[in-house]
């Protein structure tokens, strides 16, 4: 494995395992899925302080998705100002008139918010920041229709109508998935999955891809490439948040780290709440 971050320390959820687990006698045993008690125990403890976060968030979101741009529409509905006079409407005005006037019709600026995909990693070694990725990502798909979010640790799922659910539901519905917060992480292979089975209804020009991850990955590094290269060559940016990024002499040190960066449009601090509201401003 390759080296932690500089300037982070080392604690027991980076090193992918929560305090309990260190105790528990049972952390050793698998389930069905090869997933152990104390990893589907992680999975239990998602949502202690998830709504109130989600709450919080969803009032400081903007009017599109971070990390996006607005496109052209072709949906009347979708009207985001002016761009002159529109002379052709403006004749038929001066028409049905009966002469020309001072009245002008305004050429309408169709435009609408792009579209955003997360693809969040729950790895053991993201366990500190699980809530608050997951407040930020519900927040996200309760505010805007195209935004697609996905859990990744040694597994791929989307999650993304899961996260528009009441409070219960996401609760409950969360503390069921034990396999994806296993304490590893296979980021090539989650992420080719995804570029298979999700890239061909997401991957455009009008779409923002965020990775949320620290780095720490255990799977093949050409995997990684392959699919980050595949991910950069169809989408219209691609940007890695990471939770460690703005820490004291930080560096992309770990291998995927020093993959990411030679395809990434920006790698992004996501440590706090204020880090992932600044992503408006992106």
């Amino acid at each position: 494995m390759d080296p932690q971050p500089t300037g982070s320390s080392t604690t027991t959820a980076q090193a992918g395992r929560s305090p309990e687990s260190e105790a528990d006698p049972d952390e050793g045993e698998e389930d069905e899925y090869g997933v152990t008690r104390a990893s589907m125990a992680l999975g239990k403890e998602v949502g202690d302080d998830l709504f109130d976060l989600d709450s919080h968030l969803f009032r400081r979101m903007s009017t599109r998705p971070p990390l996006t741009h607005t496109v052209v529409s072709r949906r009347k509905d979708f009207v985001s100002g002016t761009t002159g006079i529109d002379l052709r409407r403006t004749v038929r005005l001066w028409q049905r008139l009966g002469r020309p006037g001072l009245l002008f019709t305004p050429k309408l600026r169709n435009r609408k918010p792009g579209r955003l995909v997360v693809i969040c990693d729950v790895s053991g070694s993201m366990s500190d920041f699980r809530n608050l990725y997951l407040a930020w990502t519900r927040a996200l798909v309760q505010r805007f229709e195209q935004v697609g979010v996905f859990l990744f640790a040694t597994r791929l799922i989307e999650v993304t109508e899961l996260l528009k659910l009441p409070d219960s539901a996401v609760r409950s519905q969360l503390a069921e998935l034990p396999a994806i917060w296993a304490g590893g992480t296979n980021m090539g292979a989650a992420l080719s999955e995804w570029v298979d089975r999700y890239g061909p209804n997401w991957l455009r020009s009008s779409t923002a891809v965020a990775i949320v991850s620290d780095g720490w990955d255990a799977g093949d590094p050409e995997l990684l490439e392959n699919a980050l290269r595949r991910m950069k060559s169809s989408c219209g940016q691609l940007f890695w948040i990471n939770p460690w990024q703005n820490s004291p002499g930080f560096s992309p040190k770990t291998q995927a780290l020093r993959t990411a960066v030679q395809y990434v449009d920006r790698m992004v601090s996501g440590s706090d709440a204020d880090n992932l509201m600044a992503l408006n401003q992106i």
